[in-house]
């Protein structure tokens, strides 16, 4: 070193680089006052028939879920006899070996198994050539290591939304990252009923992408054609990893406007006595009149004669001060009108 204060970004690149070494810096303005380094006069010290180590550690924050594959150049101009991965979550409780399988010549592998988020992990490699020699990677473990932390990104959940078409909800969502994801199952909770609370019910599953850092988009369609109740439908999605664990997103709802028609039911009982309902819908707001006839059109009651809202209704019809026989009853609606008959028994 020259200046400590010019010196101390080399001085942290040589101690990432070099773990379980301390560095020391050796003021050179004395001995070498016109520049240079130390390196440029001692080079490097040989060996015969050496046994080499080349690795691509893992370093810093793991992303994705295990396992982790930990793969070495290993050479020796003896052959290899052995390669092992020496890891563990804790130094001072001692290491575990896993046997490194060579794939191609000078090529090994092993895989340090899946770790649970938040993890540390510690290893290193040693390997021993058939004459006898051995050597760890990096050379000063188990004393140095190289290290890594398991933070698997998890599903990240960019937007989640809902369109209605004729009755039938769209839902679409956007993530960003996925870890473990398996799949999404889709809920929804009716919302028919403001007396009562309402019952998240499973209506879908969409399979998602294990683990990613690709953005995926996501889409399911819920068809309330059938039984469909006009009132406000809430959906959340609960997103299942393949270890069996889950969140759920955030509540979306759905506003369900019932899509009525006009039409005039058919009275029941039919034939009755004395009593019968008659039911009718109308598709919006109108004045209704509503009115029993005769056989031969005369005007026998007057069940509705107002203004309605939209929706569906009942009326009850009395027939005990009326002879027995065959009588009409019409709807009308704005320029909608239905008739039908029911027949009064005594």
């Amino acid at each position: 070193t020259y200046e400590f204060q010019y010196d101390t970004t080399a001085f942290r690149i040589y101690r990432e680089a070099m773990p379980g070494y301390n560095i020391v810096g050796v003021n050179s303005n004395a001995i070498i006052p016109s520049l240079g380094a130390i390196h440029c006069i001692v080079k490097e010290v040989g060996v015969l028939n050496p046994l080499w180590i080349s690795h691509p550690k893992i370093d810093g924050i793991v992303t994705e879920t295990g396992p982790y594959e930990i793969n070495a150049n290993i050479k020796s101009a003896a052959g290899i006899s052995d390669a092992e991965v020496y890891w563990t979550t804790d130094t001072t409780a001692g290491y575990s070996a896993i046997q490194m399988t060579e794939i191609v010549p000078d090529s090994f592998t092993a895989s340090i198994p899946d770790q649970i988020n938040g993890t540390e992990v510690f290893y290193y490699i040693s390997a021993s050539s058939n004459d006898g020699r051995n050597i760890s990677e990096p050379i000063t473990a188990p004393a140095g290591y190289y290290h890594f932390k398991v933070e698997a990104v998890p599903v990240e959940l960019i937007s989640f939304n809902g369109t209605l078409d004729n009755n039938i909800v769209k839902l679409n969502w956007l993530t960003a990252t996925e870890t473990n994801n398996k799949g999404f199952e889709i809920e929804r909770m009716d919302g028919s009923s403001q007396n009562s609370p309402g019952i998240w019910k499973a209506v879908g599953f969409v399979h998602g992408n294990g683990t990613t850092t690709l953005a995926h988009s996501y889409s399911f369609s819920d068809n309330l054609q059938k039984n469909v109740i006009e009132g406000k439908y809430h959906y959340r999605l609960k997103q299942v990893n393949y270890d069996g664990s889950f969140e759920y997103s955030s509540e979306i709802a759905v506003v369900i406007t019932e899509q009525l028609q006009f039409s005039l039911a058919q009275n029941y009982p039919n034939p009755f006595n004395p009593a019968t309902i008659i039911n009718y819908q109308i598709s919006d707001k109108n004045f209704v009149s509503l009115k029993v006839f005769n056989i031969i059109g005369e005007e026998i009651s007057v069940l509705v004669n107002e203004e309605k809202p939209k929706g569906r209704y009942s009326v009850e019809f009395n027939g005990s001060n009326i002879p027995a026989g065959v009588y009409l009853y019409k709807l009308t609606a704005g320029n909608n009108i239905a008739v039908k008959k029911l027949m009064l028994l005594k």
